[in-house]
């Protein structure tokens, strides 16, 4: 589904991985080779439940978790935060507590009403002002990153 729609946002927002489980998981197979981003990758793929992502890495799926677990390396299961959730790239983020919003660590506004009024702009995005999000600003300049669903 698109990021966002004319009249607001829409997201879906998946449960982290269980860090404890993950722990667990670790602490009972470690001996055995198996690596702490194996054990949450298999919890990911198993939603949490700790008995199927350990039947996972003890069967032969172990070697697909591991071989997914080294190509990723700390690329996406970062340190987890309560409340907020990220795309696997972590260029959206959207904090529920907060209800903040944020593109590349950027948060997101309404495009300035001296923008939105251009002629310009308006013959490129009609009557429809999507958010933005402040790049850079300077004395005589702000820099924004327009964001659209297409």
């Amino acid at each position: 589904s698109p990021l966002f729609r004319r009249w607001g946002f829409a997201f879906t927002a998946e449960a982290p991985v269980c860090q404890a489980s993950a722990h667990s998981l670790f602490l009972l197979l470690s001996s055995q080779g198996v690596s702490f981003r194996a054990c949450q990758l298999a919890l990911a793929k198993y939603n949490n439940d700790l008995a199927g992502a350990k039947a996972a890495l003890l069967s032969e799926e172990a070697v697909v978790i591991e071989d997914e677990a080294i190509r990723l390396g700390d690329a996406k299961l970062g340190e987890y935060v309560p409340g907020l959730y990220q795309t696997a790239m972590g260029s959206i983020q959207v904090n529920v507590q907060t209800g903040q919003v944020c593109v590349h660590d950027r948060s997101l506004m309404p495009v300035s009403p001296a923008v939105a009024a251009d002629e310009d702009f308006a013959s490129v995005f009609g009557g429809h002002v999507p958010p933005c999000a402040m790049i850079s600003k300077q004395q005589h300049r702000e820099w924004v990153q327009i964001l659209t669903d297409t």
